[in-house]
């Protein structure tokens, strides 16, 4: 993975999460979904497989919260 690729996802990160404690939850989702399209972008196989396997997780999520 290129550099500035690690530090864009670093820094949305850390943005987001800084967000988040201040309490401002809308842009915190914005800073991380920008960091989730960028690692999206470098590895769209994974990203994939977890796209066909969400039902799965959901489900068995529910399960546990019953």
């Amino acid at each position: 993975m290129e550099n500035w690729k690690r530090a864009v996802i670093a820094g949305s990160i850390g943005t987001s999460a800084i967000l988040f404690v201040k309490g401002k939850g809308a842009a915190g989702v914005l800073a991380a979904g920008v960091g989730l399209a960028v690692l999206a972008s470098e590895y769209p196989e994974k990203f994939e497989e977890l796209r066909e396997d969400l039902p799965y997780y959901v489900e068995r999520g529910s399960r546990f919260l019953e």
